[in-house]
């Protein structure tokens, strides 16, 4: 049947990708292939002999039918069939399995399909195109993910580079919890460009692929005032300006403590002390054992945080105020070693390596709500005329979960990084080392301005949790050539970036509209009954087929509806057709602190 080839090892391949039926497979020999021959007719499975050029491997695709197999036969110079494989691979085909045949009788090596991180590690291929240096181009399948460099935030290490989160690390959520990250993939990219997605409130920004989805709140306009606004899970390159980006607020959830539970106060004035220690503290050790001791140095200037302190803590323990008239302030010594231990382990030590907790992180509104007043109080001020305060640090952790805990209460926040000043120092002594500074912003949203009506949306709620809205103020294209990133999260198909929440994974609905191609429009309903989130459906929106989806995972549920009808309501192809779901419509309107937080 096929020259050089044993006739038992090509019926075996044909029992492989093909009915009982033996019409229904074509063996093709790419030496004296006419394409022209098969027209439009298509196939259910090829056998290939040769090394197909990249014209070929495009053919291939054109005459198999969708979800078909093609088995390729290498030719003796090149055993392996590497040149081939990678050609159609590029051409969209998925490798799935590879064969030796050793010139022995009825001896056939098998080897089994790549593992999932070898497919995504992409590899040169002399039929790929080649990029603007000339070398050959990569050999991969488009997916959605991020630049290495994009923030993504865990529990660990707040906002970290993508491309450093690492398996079991927890990253937070769309259901306001963090979950295990199961794995990290990385490839290399093959589209032209990114698309860097900027919000108002900071100077970060998230470039992402060009088919990596954010869950997004488009508003609906009347003239210039918003009437309300729909929620679904929008590509970046179908971002635009004027989109809101969403992030959950946080919910409080247990953590377990490593070396067992602290005797931790539960008086709010502690928690007051922990967040001015993290403003204006520092850890000291006195005598001769290993007890830390908080130290605070407090200006002159504020002498009622100076008694506050003092009368707190000289109920608990001794304390010593020592002045420093060079600088305008004093120290106060708190020989409370429990203090010491408590702030150590939830707060850190160092400027710029202070942090929060999980168990901060998680705490009670009424804990977090202690914790920043007493840091706005150290280190806050609010300008003359502005409905804000302003902070600002050295330690990335520390500025990342301030603003995510005055998220959580209630503020509305803003964080922008700076390098350091040149030329800094003391006299003529200039230092050698200077760090990032971040400053903070927060807005109290329970202030207005009685002079002019707030235009912008703050909060939405959406399947029962609410979530800050950030306005999008741009989304531009970036041209990258390099590894991209994405995360499979355990219990969850979402993960925060810096900008806001996104998907770890979405099926190309293209491909499933290729796969009902064949497939008669009043043959009746597609159903996916592992629906996740909605690819399938999608494209039965495009080719106008009905379809029923099944997920046993509410969260998959929403994302499918929220994703249907956006798509829907964009293209509206069903003309008239119903959508049916146990998620309602969500017409979002924006909610008030007062209805979200009770005020």
């Amino acid at each position: 049947m096929v020259p050089g080839i044993p006739d038992e090892l090509v019926e075996w391949l044909r029992t492989l990708i093909s009915p009982p039926d033996a019409s229904a497979f074509v063996i093709v020999d790419l030496a004296a292939v006419d394409w022209a021959a098969f027209g439009d007719e298509t196939h259910v499975g090829l056998i290939v002999r040769g090394t197909p050029t990249e014209e070929q491997s495009k053919e291939l695709k054109r005459v198999l039918k969708p979800g078909g197999h093609l088995v390729l036969i290498a030719p003796e110079t090149e055993p392996t069939g590497h040149t081939g494989t990678c050609r159609i691979e590029d051409a969209g085909f998925e490798i799935r399995d590879a064969i030796l045949l050793v010139d022995e009788p009825g001896n056939f090596h098998y080897v089994p399909k790549a593992s999932r991180s070898e497919r995504e590690a992409g590899c040169s291929g002399l039929g790929s195109k080649k990029d603007q240096d000339g070398n050959p181009g990569v050999v991969k399948n488009h997916h959605p993910c991020l630049h290495p460099d994009a923030l993504v935030l865990t529990l660990q290490g707040g906002y970290q580079p993508i491309g450093k989160v690492k398996i079991d690390d927890l990253v937070y959520s769309a259901d306001g919890c963090f979950h295990l990250v199961d794995d990290v993939s990385r490839h290399i990219y093959t589209a032209s460009c990114l698309y860097d997605i900027k919000i108002q409130g900071t100077n970060y920004s998230t470039p992402a692929s060009d088919n990596h989805p954010f869950l997004i709140w488009r508003p609906q306009r009347e003239k210039k005032s918003i009437v309300g606004g729909e929620v679904g899970w929008i590509e970046a390159k179908d971002l635009r300006k004027g989109d809101y980006t969403m992030t959950p607020l946080c919910h409080e959830f247990p953590i377990y403590v490593e070396g067992g539970p602290l005797e931790y106060p539960t008086d709010m004035e502690f928690w007051f002390m922990f967040g001015l220690y993290l403003a204006d503290g520092v850890l000291q050790k006195a005598g001769h054992g290993l007890n830390c001791y908080p130290s605070f140095t407090l200006g002159t200037d504020k002498p009622d945080l100076i008694n506050l302190v003092r009368d707190y803590f000289e109920k608990r323990c001794k304390v010593s105020i020592y002045p420093k008239l060079e600088d305008n302030a004093v120290q106060l010594m708190v020989f409370d070693a429990d203090a010491g231990q408590i702030f150590q382990k939830h707060g850190g030590k160092l400027a710029k390596s202070k942090t929060l907790s999980p168990y901060v992180i998680s705490s009670s509104k009424e804990i977090k709500t202690a914790i920043l007043e007493g840091y706005l109080a150290g280190d806050g001020c609010q300008v003359k005329n502005r409905l804000y305060k302003q902070a600002k640090t050295i330690s990335p952790k520390l500025a990342c979960w301030l603003t995510f805990l005055a998220d959580s209460i209630g503020y509305k926040t803003g964080m922008f990084h700076y390098p350091p000043a040149e030329g800094k120092g003391i006299g003529l002594r200039k230092f050698k080392t200077t760090n990032m500074v971040y400053q903070l912003y927060f807005y109290s949203q329970n202030q207005t301005r009685q002079d002019r009506k707030n235009s912008r949306p703050t909060y939405v709620i959406h399947q029962g949790v609410t979530y800050l809205l950030r306005y999008i103020k741009a989304v531009d294209p970036m041209p990258y050539v390099g590894d991209v990133v994405n995360l499979t999260v355990q219990g969850s198909p979402t993960f925060q970036t810096i900008v806001g929440m996104s998907h770890n994974t979405v099926k190309p609905s293209a491909l499933m509209e290729k796969l009902l191609g064949d497939i008669p429009i009043d043959a009746g309903p597609v159903l996916d009954c592992f629906m996740g989130s909605g690819s399938t459906g999608l494209a039965c929106v495009k080719t106008g087929h009905d379809f029923i989806g099944i997920d046993m995972e509410p969260d998959y549920v929403g994302i499918a509806t929220a994703r249907i009808r956006h798509q829907d309501q964009e293209s509206n192809p069903w003309a008239g057709r119903v959508i049916e779901t146990e998620q309602e419509p969500e017409l979002e309107a924006v909610e008030s602190l007062d209805d979200i937080f009770g005020w």
